[in-house]
């Protein structure tokens, strides 16, 4: 056999080598991209019960200071807080501020009339606040209807809202 032959069979004994060394490296790596690829998917599955987690301790947060503030609304007078929305110096800033910050809550209440006296109620108390005098006696009623309301409406969120905080208490 003359050298030219040689190389032939050696290069293509080498050649054979490395292909089954490619071919054995290519099966670790699909075995490595597998394991990663299963690695990937319980992270995507703890974040997302880490997100779920946080989501549910925001709502327990939020459902807590909208409890304590719809319990401080239905203690709030209501014939006397609409008499004073509508007289100089005697704005009931106050309770105007736990309405306006229930306001932002309200989404919590899931009842609709909860929801609708505390939008109808947020205008008249911010115009009372900017200028006493512009509110009319029928607005002052309006108040007064919106407020009575709202405070006989807050009971059904209310009890949920004590449910849904005591539950993961009661299970523990």
């Amino acid at each position: 056999m003359d050298l030219a032959t040689w190389m032939l069979v050696f290069f293509t004994a080498v050649l054979a080598v490395a292909t089954i060394v490619l071919a054995r490296a290519t099966m670790q790596l699909a075995n490595h991209t597998q394991s990663l690829a299963t690695f990937t998917n319980q992270l995507v599955r703890i974040e997302q019960e880490r997100e779920k987690r946080e989501e549910a301790s925001k709502r327990e947060r939020h459902l807590s200071v909208a409890l304590d503030l719809a319990r401080k609304i239905q203690q709030i007078h209501a014939e006397a807080f609409a008499e004073n929305i509508g007289l100089p110096g005697q704005f009931p800033s106050m309770e105007a501020d736990l309405i306006r910050r229930f306001s932002l809550l309200v989404e919590y209440t899931l009842h609709a009339d909860c929801a609708n006296d505390v939008k109808a109620l947020i205008p008249i108390i911010d115009r009372a606040a900017q200028e006493a005098t512009s509110i009319t006696d029928e607005e002052m009623e309006r108040a007064h209807e919106l407020l009575t309301s709202l405070q006989q409406n807050l009971s059904e969120p209310i009890s949920a809202w004590e449910r849904e905080l005591t539950l993961p208490i009661m299970s523990s």
